[in-house]
């Protein structure tokens, strides 16, 4: 879950995932976004956006109406043959989303896919810093995206080939980098683990 706050309301950003028990990854989940509103002095929500997903949410962090997902799929660009057998590509994401909202209408928010950018691991958390977005993938390293908070845009930074298997992250400051795992600090272009 996620909380974005625009200029107009604040919306609850929920990350699904449906599960088949033959599928080895996940290959169907939703973006699901509810509006936060007081009703009577109580809090309650609206559902306002429900977009599909290939996969897994993982992890969300948010910056204005710009929010950033990490997604695990079974859903690939393609498959490969093997011997003659095929195999199912296995796809790790950055999807980027921008949130429009409309003045009138049925559905007062309009949520767009902007960007996506492959991984080679299961991102398991991430993070931002300023236009930095920092990632955690579950097998071993930390990599930090540029990230366009206006477009959407993603650029690859730096990354971390140590060992490091982070489980949470959290920015420490404009160049450091708080995580959970089991292993020793490690440089990263001028940001500390």
């Amino acid at each position: 879950m996620h909380v974005v706050t625009s200029s107009k309301a604040t919306y609850l950003c929920v990350g699904t995932v449906v599960v088949d028990p033959h599928d080895l990854e996940p290959t169907k989940g939703r973006l699901i976004v509810f509006k936060v509103r007081t009703d009577e002095g109580r809090p309650s929500l609206h559902l306002v956006s429900s977009t599909p997903v290939q996969g897994c949410v993982y992890a969300m962090v948010s910056r204005k109406t710009t929010l950033a997902l990490s997604v695990n799929s079974a859903v690939g660009p393609g498959h490969q043959r093997v011997k003659d057998v095929i195999i199912d590509g296995w796809v790790f994401q950055v999807k980027v989303f921008k949130f429009v909202e409309v003045k009138e209408g049925e559905n007062p928010l309009h949520v767009e896919q902007v960007t996506e950018w492959d991984y080679s691991y299961v991102l398991q958390c991430m993070a931002t810093s300023g236009d930095t977005l920092i990632l955690g993938d579950i097998i071993r390293s930390v990599s930090l995206l540029d990230i366009n908070w206006e477009d959407g845009k993603l650029a690859r930074k730096a990354r971390d080939h140590q060992d490091l298997g982070p489980y949470r992250l959290a920015a420490a400051g404009d160049k450091g980098v708080i995580g959970s795992n089991v292993s020793l600090p490690s440089p990263i272009r001028g940001y500390r683990f």
